[in-house]
């Protein structure tokens, strides 16, 4: 038992690589029927399932986030639907930071390592701050990995989960729109949701950079 204990950090690292091996093949390929298919018919379980899907998602990284969002868009009214997505955020960006506290800085830096794209970013934004974090989530960076990395860091939580669901909502939200409309793909109901994201990203990252350009001068 004190050799499990002392061993913790190792074995969480191993047991994540092995789960994620073992079902990657499966749900790299998993497209939205097959969730609506297992989604049970009660809208009350059906919520349930699908905010535990964004639970498994800090260790089962190959679930597809799109995916899982443009089936919330089919199955539910936009108001709950976004409403059941911005709690799955809430939950996994939650837990991938913990994980990554737990970790502590030493292996979840092992992990950043292995990723360039996050690798870089880390290397050029080194101040952990609300604004590094809502960058990391407009950019399409691994959202797991990156959590990991602000909690192995110390970001305090409260930010970071504002930041957090902050930064993903524009990204996530407009794919539970267009759930609703997947039948007409060339409808407005469809399109729009993806036009008004682009806007809000492309004018808060306007932002942060004549911010964060102003603070340097």
């Amino acid at each position: 038992m004190r050799w499990l204990y002392s061993h913790r950090k190792q074995l969480t690292v191993i047991l994540i690589l092995l789960v994620t091996l073992l079902l990657f093949p499966r749900l790299r390929t998993i497209t939205v029927d097959d969730i609506i298919n297992y989604t049970p018919a009660s809208p009350f379980w059906a919520a349930l399932s699908f905010i535990g899907l964004y639970c498994l998602r800090p260790v089962l990284m190959a679930i597809p986030n799109l995916v899982i969002c443009i089936a919330i868009g089919i199955l539910f009214p936009p108001i709950q639907g976004i409403l059941i997505s911005l709690i799955g955020i809430f939950c996994e960006t939650t837990i991938s930071y913990f994980l990554g506290w737990k970790l502590g800085d030493k292996e979840v830096t092992k992990l950043v390592e292995k990723n360039e794209k996050v690798r870089k970013f880390l290397s050029s934004n080194q101040n952990n701050d609300t604004a590094t974090c809502f960058l990391a989530r407009i950019t399409p960076l691994p959202i797991g990995l990156t959590s990991m990395f602000f909690g192995a860091a110390g970001m305090p939580w409260s930010k970071y989960v504002f930041a957090s669901v902050l930064g993903l909502a524009p990204k996530m939200i407009p794919y539970v729109l267009a759930g609703s409309a997947i039948d007409n793909p060339i409808s407005i109901e469809f399109l729009l949701p993806f036009g008004i994201s682009f806007l809000i990203t492309l004018a808060v990252f306007i932002i942060y950079r004549k911010v964060t350009s102003a603070g340097v001068n």
